[in-house]
């Protein structure tokens, strides 16, 4: 397998790196910055530019394409930063959400080089009796893994190892020539699923993608087998209305550092403070509300507003960073704060909209939508200096630090929450809902709707988080074909293919006139027809009622919040030895223990009943 010179960053192309390569240098070369032989002698020396895998959006959350096995094998997976495991249904799970899932389940007959792991070769799992691929006994020895909830949610899987890579066509696998020169491909230890409850058969991906700071995790992994340069990946959301099983484009995943050509806005550094919990967690210092609204976390985009720092008492945020933490978690939909902080938010938002603030539905003009407060979030800056480089010394014409907001931490980071990012819109039902929830009972969660509209770099090396404002564009970015776009392909030299080349689309059997018409041309025909389905509708929601599985999600649950768990590895991190966090466990247990689990009821993801 191929391996990477460690000189720049490495992802996994949407074409092959060769295709991206040419691309690039028919730009370079127009616009006079680059020759036919630079280019060469950068294929020589193996430094490439980075290149990145498409993100698309599922109920609430983000995934990418995971390619799997031999021939590969496409999964969707959640790519979410509260997790370890990497895991997807294979064949002998049943009823295990294929039909809402985006692919059916995997093949591991399909694949020639896919393994199951012996009791004596366990990854993390442990040994134990189960089922395997479809058709055992269920009898098997595997090394088991498992994964429930207090809100019922559980999974259970059997480990195992094949060759996966990210990214690649969203509908057709890279030829094995475009895998080598990719080098994004390496055996991966995930988990087979044989058992799927209630949120997890619900959601759009497939599985998930574990991408905390431990072994377990695809970067990790990756970056072990030297199939990435550098312990750094960065993520950029953008949300749509609606998300289809076909691929909604929302954003990019870099593996291996970042890519600046997302960027809008310089990347600042806060810093991981927790980098050792394998988490990625943030100093939050205070949260300011901007009145007016406006995206960006600076005023160029036209709307200057009065700036309202909230009075925290200073222990409340020493409690919540140093005991429970302030975690960024890309697998969490909503936003959760401590609920002391909640409180003072809530006053003062409500103060300047005038309105209440509520988490049930609303209804908004656009007007009322861009009016409401933009929330900022300020966090200690990363150690390493390095945002006392950017902007030549004047920190307040930096879009992303504090500046004149805090002029005794001038270099700290500010990161915008507009209400176009935290009020999600209901498209059925044409109402707004906050994702912002001000009660969490103890530490705070930044899911994904905080991290929308930025380009978030987990640099795991320099233990830092950068956040530089985006559009999250990838196609725009990048130059490929939208998935579902009119020559049906992905890519740029498809781009320019010739629509009339295309073949003709199939038949249609319906009911409209013209050649349909050959397949039922009598009016009792058709009403054969549509008799016919509706006694098979029927039968089916009678199927779905009576053995529960497939009732339509509720519309938080359509987002995906709790379908995917925050901090999935904590049982295994206490028993390392972490006191820290051995210790915000315990806390939290109690309090569960005494008046049960807050996050829960709003579709949180909880992690109290993991075991591994």
């Amino acid at each position: 397998m191929n391996t990477n010179d460690g000189t720049g960053p490495v992802t996994l192309p949407l074409v092959s790196q060769h295709g991206l390569h040419q691309r690039r240098r028919r730009e370079r070369i127009l616009q006079g910055t680059a020759d036919a032989d630079a280019d060469a002698d950068a294929d020589a020396d193996g430094d490439s530019e980075p290149h990145v895998a498409a993100l698309f959006q599922g109920y609430g959350t983000h995934y990418v394409d995971l390619w799997v096995g031999t021939p590969p094998q496409r999964q969707t997976v959640i790519v979410d930063t509260g997790s370890g495991q990497t895991a997807f249904p294979c064949s002998g799970c049943e009823d295990c959400g294929e039909s809402y899932h985006t692919d059916s389940y995997f093949i591991e007959a399909g694949s020639s080089t896919f393994e199951r792991l012996e009791c004596d070769s366990c990854y993390k799992g442990h040994c134990a009796n189960g089922k395997t691929e479809a058709g055992s006994s269920g009898k098997e020895s595997i090394c088991e893994v498992s994964m429930a909830y207090s809100e019922g949610s559980k999974w259970s899987a059997y480990e195992s190892r094949d060759l996966a890579y990210a990214g690649g066509s969203h509908f057709e696998a890279l030829s094995a020539e475009e895998i080598a020169e990719s080098a994004g491909q390496f055996p991966l230890f995930f988990g087979c699923q044989t058992l799927l409850t209630k949120l997890f058969l619900t959601q759009l991906a497939d599985g998930i993608m574990g991408m905390v700071n431990k072994g377990t995790s695809y970067w990790s992994q990756m970056y072990e087998h030297g199939a990435m340069p550098e312990k750094s990946f960065s993520l950029c959301f953008t949300r749509h209305a609606t998300a289809s099983r076909e691929g909604t484009e929302a954003g990019a995943l870099t593996l291996g550092g970042t890519d600046d050509r997302f960027h809008t806005t310089p990347m600042v550094y806060a810093r991981n403070v927790k980098a050792s919990s394998g988490y990625f967690t943030v100093n939050l210092k205070n949260i300011y509300l901007r009145e007016g609204g406006s995206e960006s976390a600076g005023t160029n985009d036209g709307k200057e507003g009065y700036v309202h720092p909230l009075e925290v008492d200073p222990d409340v945020l020493k409690k919540t960073n140093s005991g429970h933490s302030v975690i960024v978690d890309s697998g969490t939909t909503m936003t959760y704060l401590d609920k002391k902080i909640g409180a003072v938010l809530k006053a003062k938002w409500e103060e300047i909209s005038g309105m209440e603030y509520t988490n049930d539905p609303v209804t908004l003009t656009d007007e009322q939508l861009h009016s409401l407060p933009t929330m900022l979030f300020q966090f200690e800056a990363s150690g390493d200096g390095a945002n006392e480089n950017i902007g030549d010394g004047n920190k307040e014409a930096v879009v992303g630090l504090t500046g004149a907001i805090d002029e005794s931490n001038p270099t700290d980071v500010i990161v915008a929450m507009p209400a176009s990012h935290y009020m999600f819109y209901d498209e059925e039902e044409k109402i707004y809902q906050s994702g912002l929830y001000v009660d969490k009972r103890s530490g705070s969660t930044l899911g994904a709707n905080f991290m929308m509209g930025h380009d978030v770099l987990f640099d795991i090396e320099l233990g830092r988080i950068g956040f530089a404002e985006s559009d999250c564009d990838y196609f725009d970015v990048t130059g490929h074909t939208p998935p579902g776009s009119a020559n049906g392909r992905e890519g740029p030299d498809e781009q320019d293919s010739d629509v009339e080349d295309r073949p003709p689309p199939p038949p249609q059997i319906g009911f409209s006139s013209g050649e349909a018409d050959v397949v039922c041309p009598t009016t009792g025909c058709k009403m054969g027809v549509l008799a016919v389905v509706s006694v098979l509708v029927a039968v089916f929601i009678a199927y779905r009622r009576r053995y529960g599985y497939g009732s339509r999600p509720t519309r938080r649950d359509r987002r995906g919040t709790a379908a995917v768990p925050t901090l999935d590895d904590d049982l295994e991190l206490y028993q390392e030895g972490d006191d820290d966090i051995d210790d915000t466990c315990n806390e939290e247990k109690e309090e569960k223990e005494e008046q049960g689990s807050i996050n829960d009821e709003h579709g949180e993801k909880d992690d109290s009943e993991f075991s591994i």
